[in-house]
């Protein structure tokens, strides 16, 4: 059975003809396509946030620009866009490392880091392109 945060993955890539890998700027295009402007910025003990406004439908995510390595940098931008995507107006969240490390605990605020998480792999390593690799490197 497919999680709530890979099948809104999945529809994404459909609305957006999505193949296989997703550079960072398709995912900054995504982003502002869905109201949400994405900028780089030092942020102490957090590795990306995403702040909602009360008065209409967008938001900024901001990813830690101390962040060098760019399949990190993909995942949490992907991770933040998850929050947008599906907790919209919930609260605000800043991820820190541990919250992008929660793939198991689901209560409280954990439900939705971890169904952030399962969004942003679903949505960088589709079912598949991973078992056509898979496959292919048999």
């Amino acid at each position: 059975m497919m999680n709530r945060g890979a099948r809104i993955a999945d529809q994404l890539r459909e609305e957006f003809f999505l193949e296989d890998k997703l550079a960072f700027s398709v995912l900054e295009n995504i982003c502002l396509a869905h109201n949400a402007y994405v900028k780089l910025a030092t942020i102490g003990g957090a590795q990306g946030r995403i702040l909602f406004s009360n008065k209409s439908d967008r938001s900024v995510i901001t990813i830690n620009d101390r962040i060098t390595y760019e399949p990190k940098r993909k995942f949490v931008l992907a991770h933040e866009l998850g929050h947008r995507l599906m907790h919209f107006q919930l609260m605000n969240f800043i991820c820190n490392e541990n919250d992008l490390k929660n793939w198991t605990n689901a209560n409280g605020n954990f439900r939705y880091e971890k169904e952030a998480n399962e969004f942003a792999a679903a949505l960088l390593m589709p079912r598949k392109a991973f078992h056509a690799e898979f496959i292919r490197r048999l």
